[in-house]
């Protein structure tokens, strides 16, 4: 739920940047935004829904003459986790002992 969110109201760019949107270099390359973040439902379960606020000219040509494909930037920490459980206890057997 938190990463869901952590979407709204972020920039939208024309393809992804070279390098990661900060306040410093997000006037470079914002095209709009994206708003309503939700989960897909029925058709579109699975999916992130949004609605995308564009407000540059060429992005708009360029959906309306049929850009439909997205792709969200994010940035993560791996965090690898492992655990473990006793399975059994045996006691060894050493060699030339029967």
């Amino acid at each position: 739920e938190a990463a869901l969110a952590s979407f709204e109201g972020k920039p939208t760019t024309d393809d992804h940047p070279p390098e990661l949107l900060t306040p410093d270099t997000v006037s470079m390359y914002e095209k709009g935004h994206a708003q309503n973040i939700r989960k897909g439902m029925d058709e579109w379960e699975g999916y992130v829904i949004a609605d995308l606020h564009i407000h540059d000219r060429s992005l708009i040509d360029a959906i309306q003459q049929g850009k439909r494909e997205i792709s969200c930037g994010y940035e993560c920490e791996y965090v690898i986790m492992r655990r473990m459980r006793m399975a059994h206890t045996a006691r060894k057997i050493s060699e030339g002992i029967m």
